[in-house]
């Protein structure tokens, strides 16, 4: 359950703001599910190579679609969840083309974490990183492994730039992508 939750925060941050404008309620009823299947299919251009795999996506995608109807129905959430490209694939297949992850059981044995021993007394209850403008929007990375760093690498960048300078900061990742790509 705690992977889900992961996989769907991962999936709101990588939408774009027109997709996170939509409206996630909808009613789920047996009969419209196939309906909404299928304008979401042309929403996002999704073709599916025969019946049975756009059955199996179906499956899918009413899943999904119900997940995320009853986290928005919950009491006390910070934010909402919505359906999005993604909506039709598993956990497991969204790690593995979005972000190079092939399986998500697998944690390294190598791996050692530090202890967290910060004073948090003085700190707020939150911060509008946002609103403050230091971080940046939230932009479509694809599926490539070394798009994603590359596009992580520049927000990282981006924010801290702006964070310290104070300024509007932003740098090209299609000319540091490209770049990465041709080093390798």
């Amino acid at each position: 359950m705690v992977v889900s939750y992961v996989i769907l925060v991962l999936t709101i941050l990588s939408m774009d703001l027109r997709i996170s404008q939509a409206p996630s309620r909808v009613i789920f009823q047996e009969t419209t599910i196939a309906d909404y299947h299928q304008h979401w299919m042309i929403q996002f251009s999704r073709v599916y190579s025969d019946e049975s795999e756009k059955q199996m996506r179906l499956k899918i995608f009413k899943k999904n679609s119900e997940f995320i109807e009853n986290f928005n129905n919950k009491r006390n959430q910070s934010y909402k969840l919505g359906v999005n490209e993604f909506t039709d694939l598993t956990d497991e297949e969204f790690l593995a083309t979005n972000t190079g992850l092939s399986d998500i059981n697998v944690i390294s044995p190598s791996v050692t974490m530090l202890p967290w021993n910060w004073n948090v007394s003085q700190v707020g209850e939150s911060k509008g990183w946002r609103k403050e403008g230091v971080v940046t929007p939230v932009k479509k990375q694809g599926g490539c492994v070394i798009n994603i760093w590359g596009w992580c690498l520049l927000g990282v960048l981006d924010d801290y730039s702006g964070g310290r300078s104070n300024k509007d900061f932003r740098r090209k990742p299609s000319i540091t992508v490209r770049t990465a790509t041709y080093r390798l």
